[in-house]
């Protein structure tokens, strides 16, 4: 199916490689991680989160935990009908370096294995 002109100014965007996790590495409530790039992550959750608001994230990277702050920048229902929550798309804000290159790291072992 072809992207729609908004999901192709949305990927065209993007600055960072984005990966699908296997398995979930946010450990704050309600949310679960499904994917994962170096300036944020898609969630499953199943309220729906106000975009523009700031929510606190605590993330486990292979042992090593960050907390850090993302933006909503998107939210809306699922469109499986297998699934009935909400996909928001979060912005990490305010990360400092080097977390930011713990997450990168992270997310080229995850490539590295594929």
């Amino acid at each position: 199916m072809p992207y729609s002109a908004q999901n192709r100014r949305m990927l065209a965007q993007r600055r960072h490689h984005r990966v699908t996790l296997s398995r979930d590495i946010v450990t704050s409530p309600g949310l679960k991680a499904i994917d994962l790039s170096e300036s944020g992550l898609g969630v499953e959750t199943m309220q729906a989160l106000k975009i523009g608001s700031v929510i606190p994230l605590e993330l486990k990277l292979d042992g090593l935990e960050l907390g850090v702050q993302a933006q909503v920048m998107r939210c809306a229902p699922s469109q499986s009908i297998f699934k009935n929550c909400n996909i928001a798309g979060l912005m990490f804000v305010n990360v400092p370096p080097s977390d930011t290159i713990k997450i990168r790291r992270f997310i080229e072992q995850l490539v590295a294995k594929e």
